[in-house]
């Protein structure tokens, strides 16, 4: 199973780096979340309240947000981002040696 979720650079957490998708794929995938789930619809909604960009269309203010670095798109489960803008590589400098928790 699948599961997407987008939250501010500054929510980030160090587990959720590998699984962040490059605002250029990221960025329609959003908008089409935002389409088809009332849920993250009604968030958006929320988080844009003040600076509504695009009034009355939440889906193109998103895909913006999300292509110009405000909002960063986890995908998390078995299917992971298509192009993930960070690749985890194991360093045994790091403590667990650079291992992701929970992988």
């Amino acid at each position: 199973m699948s599961f997407m979720k987008l939250v501010r650079p500054s929510e980030l957490r160090a587990c959720d780096l590998p699984l962040v998708e490059t605002p250029f794929f990221a960025a329609d995938k959003a908008r089409r979340l935002v389409k088809e789930n009332n849920h993250v619809r009604s968030n958006m909604h929320s988080l844009f309240r003040h600076h509504y960009r695009d009034r009355g269309n939440i889906a193109e203010t998103v895909h913006r947000a999300v292509k110009d670095g405000e909002l960063m798109l986890v995908c998390e489960g078995w299917d992971g981002p298509f192009s993930p803008m960070v690749t985890w590589q194991p360093d045994n400098s790091s403590p667990a040696g650079g291992a992701v928790a929970g992988k």
